[in-house]
């Protein structure tokens, strides 16, 4: 599990609300921002920054320092990512954002917010270890696929059953009877959802149920 956060501050919103945008013809053609004057003067790119951001030249002669200029460069290249994180959650706000990997790629999601891949984890963990202790003893592989997807049934009864009775404590009713079998198709897609990721979690395992050969 990636660990990269990045913050938005104001001075990003700043900049990116006084970015030039234009339409780049080349080749297909697509939106963007200046890359000559990204704030509206392509030749002083810095004072740009400098009277957005409200920095004060601190050099000789009402200059910028190395440090200066070198703050503001990092400033404007981290809009990118400040992009990025506005198209993966929606929204462009000020905060923390962290970057995780998912079923369909890598996104950035604000640093609070629950991943449904990552609330799957622990489970597919264990999945994955069943499957390849069944390996480990040269089970074969449709054997392996048989127990492998029993077992995820179980643990998804299992959790259905603690997160029904967590609610029927809440409200005073005590336990419950979940009333439902294992073959419920919503839990047989589950675990197979997580069969697919226990299996794709460990490229051995694919090797081993695709040629019956030992992961």
């Amino acid at each position: 599990m990636s660990k990269e956060t990045f913050t938005i501050t104001q001075h990003h919103l700043d900049l990116l609300r006084n970015a030039v945008l234009r339409w780049n013809d080349g080749e297909f053609g697509a939106p963007g921002i200046d890359p000559k004057c990204p704030y509206g003067n392509s030749v002083g790119i810095y004072s740009d920054i400098a009277a957005i951001l409200h920095i004060k030249p601190e050099g000789d002669e009402d200059s910028f320092t190395a440090d200066q200029e070198d703050q503001m460069r990092r400033m404007h290249d981290s809009t990118l990512i400040v992009l990025q994180i506005a198209i993966d959650t929606g929204c462009m706000a000020i905060g923390t954002y962290r970057r995780v990997s998912t079923e369909d790629g890598w996104r950035w999601v604000r640093e609070d917010e629950t991943v449904s891949d990552e609330a799957d984890e622990p489970i597919i963990a264990h999945i994955t270890a069943f499957i390849r202790s069944l390996c480990d003893m040269d089970c074969p592989p449709a054997f392996v696929l048989d127990k492998a997807f029993t077992y995820a049934l179980k643990m998804q009864a299992e959790i259905a059953y603690q997160d029904m009775s967590r609610e029927a404590i809440r409200f005073g009713g005590g336990t419950v009877d979940m009333g439902m079998s294992e073959s419920n198709t919503v839990w047989m897609l589950q675990a197979a959802m997580w069969m697919k990721k226990a299996i794709s979690a460990d490229h051995r395992l694919v090797n081993y149920l695709r040629t019956g050969a030992k992961a």
